[in-house]
């Protein structure tokens, strides 16, 4: 039995035509109403000819066995099952052989924006851009640290959020072929494997509310639980009332995670002041007294040779 279903959306066109071969959009099969919004907004925005919907039957229904490579494991929380279902996308999108899709979670909330004539072109300049080389390009996140690309785009650090992402075929085949997504959260993978090589775009084209859910349970199983940081930022996302409304809060986090920036270099500032002093106060007097003796030893070693010429002299009397 398949634990997936795909349903194929068509339109006459799309204003991401040529741009984007194919949008995935992931739901689980018994989500009725966030079905609704789902066909609503791929109707109202039409980005693409063509996208599909993968329904997940879910891993308390349907077993999954997920490997990577060392092992295989059967599937048993939500973050990875849903690591599991975006494996089936890539798988799909290989089979198809698309060059461009763009994956989306089934509570994405597009903004009005998306089809301004000027974002298509940056978008379609990217693509373009990165032919050769992969790309992973988030068209809606939550960032917290980024550096400086060009003017429409930054570069991620860190940022939370993998609702709407664009991927090239360098790109999604790489994390196919190589198992480099299994039995662990997707977000977690994709910032720890693509780390400072994953772009975004300089506004949020596709929103997403951050609402309590079981998914959120497991955000912590990759640091034991230590940091809490599910916890922290869910309080973060109820203060600017991301929770019940994706604007104005997700732009503020755009416009102000400069001041997240700013702190995180004055951390690494600081961590290697503090590493530089290690190495001044403990490796260098080590390398010093190692010199010391290695000169120690070769004056040894020159008084000796001395030693051992001048017993060849012969003194004869006058």
């Amino acid at each position: 039995m398949s634990c997936y279903r795909k349903e194929l959306i068509t339109n006459d066109k799309g204003s991401y035509d040529g741009i984007i071969d194919m949008i995935y959009v992931l739901t689980m099969e018994k989500s009725k109403k966030r079905h609704q919004s789902i066909y609503s907004q791929l109707n109202k925005f039409k980005l693409t000819k063509n996208a599909k919907i993968m329904f997940n039957k879910g891993y308390k229904t349907c077993k999954k066995i997920s490997c990577n490579k060392y092992e295989c494991q059967q599937v048993k929380t939500p973050p990875h099952d849903i690591t599991h279902a975006m494996n089936e996308i890539y798988k799909d999108a290989i089979d198809n052989n698309y060059k461009t899709i763009l994956i989306l979670e089934d509570d994405f909330i597009v903004s009005e924006r998306i089809n301004n004539n000027q974002v298509i072109m940056d978008i379609k300049k990217i693509i373009n851009d990165y032919k050769h080389s992969e790309l992973i390009l988030k068209l809606g996140c939550l960032p917290f640290v980024t550096m400086p690309y060009n003017n429409e785009y930054r570069r991620v650090i860190l940022s939370a959020g993998a609702h709407a992402v664009l991927y090239n075929d360098i790109a999604f085949r790489k994390i196919y072929n190589k198992k480099l997504f299994a039995l662990d959260d997707y977000d977690a993978l994709l910032n720890r494997h693509f780390l400072g090589r994953e772009l975004m775009y300089k506004e949020p084209l596709m929103y997403q509310l951050v609402q309590e859910s079981e998914n959120m349970k497991y955000w912590d199983d990759w640091n034991g639980g230590l940091l809490n940081s599910g916890e922290w930022f869910f309080s973060l996302m109820k203060y600017l009332r991301i929770d019940k409304s994706v604007e104005p809060g997700t732009s503020l986090v755009y416009k102000y995670h400069g001041i997240a920036n700013f702190l995180f270099f004055i951390l690494m500032i600081i961590i290697i002041y503090y590493l530089g002093r290690i190495l001044i106060g403990f490796v260098l007097p080590l390398k010093i007294m190692e010199l010391k003796g290695k000169k120690r030893r070769r004056k040894m070693k020159g008084g000796a040779k001395n030693r051992r010429v001048s017993k060849n002299y012969c003194h004869y009397p006058l």
